[in-house]
């Protein structure tokens, strides 16, 4: 695409509109158009589109796979995520996600074949706020797997059995842990750990404990509780409390 530029000098040196149009190269009687010539008039300039010179692209998360790295997005509108091939140093995929306007969490599998996204949205509803996307087929959009109870997903986890956890806040109700089961397809809440809590910010999963960090954000109010450490036991599916005492000890023996 040409993309010319004329200065307003050689519009009045070319007086007016029949002029622009001759310098522009489109009138009828141009010897060049004529003769469907390439060969340019001496003196004139040809300036060529090469693209926009900057994109932005605000970015609010990233997780390395390989050695791709997956970047989510912040306040884009419609949210996405791109993936950034280390070794050349190039954008090779790019998925638009269907809801939210900025991805926080993101979590692969073990095996990197799953990348999850958790988004944050403007409202409690009823629209999807996880998405998965398949990493063997980059062409392929990433689709909504669920939601959890709350607003906004702050954090993933992946166990090694391939089992998704999330936590966030946002809500009315008190932050739990979430659970996705790849298997059953279904989102379900494992409990709420810490009733004193306003959000939960983090989670990492092992193969028998999920660990679930939160606490309260600066409107938590009066009876919001401090910052607390929970383990939950894949195997009893119990909560226990691990969060370190003013000591600096283990309330948990």
């Amino acid at each position: 695409m040409k993309n010319l530029h004329i200065s307003r000098r050689a519009v009045l040196q070319a007086g007016g509109a029949a002029g622009l149009a001759a310098a522009l190269g489109l009138a009828a009687s141009s010897p060049a158009t004529a003769a469907g010539s390439a060969v340019r008039a001496a003196g004139t300039t040809e300036i060529l589109d090469l693209g926009a010179a900057v994109v932005q692209f605000s970015l609010m998360s990233s997780v390395l796979v390989g050695d791709t790295v997956y970047i989510g997005s912040r306040n884009l509108d419609p949210v996405r995520i791109i993936a950034f091939h280390v070794p050349t140093g190039k954008v090779v995929g790019e998925t638009v996600l269907d809801t939210g306007y900025s991805i926080q969490a993101l979590a692969a599998d073990s095996t990197g074949r799953y990348l999850y996204a958790g988004v944050l949205q403007n409202s409690v509803g009823t629209l999807p706020n996880l998405y998965r996307w398949d990493l063997a087929t980059l062409s392929t959009k990433a689709t909504p797997i669920g939601r959890t109870g709350e607003r906004d997903v702050r954090d993933l986890s992946v166990a090694p059995n391939g089992r998704l956890y999330a936590v966030g806040g946002g809500s009315p109700t008190k932050p739990a842990l979430w659970e996705f089961d790849p298997a059953s397809g279904q989102v379900v809440s494992l409990g709420i750990p810490d009733t004193g809590a306003t959000l939960a910010r983090a989670v990492a999963a092992t193969d028998t404990a999920v660990f679930f960090g939160a606490g309260s954000t600066l409107g938590g109010g009066g009876s919001a509780g401090r910052a607390c450490l929970w383990a939950y036991s894949r195997a009893t599916q119990t909560f226990t409390n691990v969060t370190l005492g003013d000591a600096g000890r283990s309330q948990h023996p």
